[in-house]
């Protein structure tokens, strides 16, 4: 049944995908979200620490890239039209994605991980070179700040009587406030094309609300299991994000 569901999650994602792959000529940034929808799901499945699935959308993502990598000098993704090195971070992805599937394949999903973070690091700095920005840009700096806050108070490490005292209160209530304004920059960051899309609207919103609600426990001085209760909730929801449009 565990892996009956994965299964139905997996193509729920791949049909995100489907509309695109029906027509019969893309553009390069519709050939572009094509396989940044399977980097999404690999990521995802590699974080569940499913290396089946994990190989599955590491396999899609592979031929969808190389779609990418095929597309003609003078037709990029608009975000790297001016990176001098994209044909080399092109390739860099390539090397990435063989290294994710090998290691998936191996059942290493923490490898696996690995080299699936380092294709979005190279895609970053391509950005950084061609001078744009794009969503996937937001989704990184609240990823950093929620990051951050997870590895203040875990639910573990509550639940075995550890201490949550005024020093760490404080931090925990900086860093949510670095969440929230992270999480507030995503609506700004909605790029054009997706500017009428409800369920991405209602997942920021999500994210948002997950936010004021630990901020709400802050405020309150609940307990210490209950905030880390509350802060994987919040982790939870941009994980969603992430899995959609990250």
């Amino acid at each position: 049944m565990r892996i009956a569901r994965f299964l139905l999650a997996a193509l729920a994602v791949v049909s995100l995908a489907g509309p695109l792959a029906a027509q019969t000529s893309l553009s390069p940034d519709r050939v572009y979200e094509q396989a940044m929808t399977h980097w999404r799901a690999a990521s995802w499945y590699s974080h569940l620490h499913d290396p089946n699935i994990t190989a599955i959308e590491i396999d899609t993502l592979r031929s969808r890239w190389q779609a990418v990598a095929d597309l003609p000098a003078n037709e990029r993704p608009s975000l790297y039209q001016n990176d001098p090195q994209w044909p080399q971070t092109a390739t860099e992805v390539s090397k990435l994605i063989e290294t994710a599937s090998e290691t998936a394949d191996d059942g290493d999903t923490q490898a696996a991980d690995a080299a699936l973070s380092g294709i979005g690091d190279a895609l970053a700095a391509a950005r950084r070179r061609a001078g744009t920005t794009g969503f996937s840009d937001a989704v990184r700096r609240y990823q950093a700040a929620v990051d951050h806050l997870s590895g203040l108070v875990t639910f573990a490490e509550q639940r075995q009587g550890a201490g949550f005292d005024d020093a760490r209160r404080v931090e925990v209530e900086q860093t949510t406030a670095a969440c929230a304004a992270a999480a507030a920059a995503l609506k700004g960051a909605i790029p054009q094309p997706w500017a009428g899309d409800d369920k991405l609207k209602a997942l920021i919103q999500q994210n948002l609300d997950s936010i004021q609600a630990l901020q709400k426990g802050l405020a309150q001085h609940v307990s210490g299991l209950a905030i880390a209760a509350a802060i994987n909730v919040v982790r939870s929801n941009y994980y969603l994000l992430f899995l959609n449009y990250g």
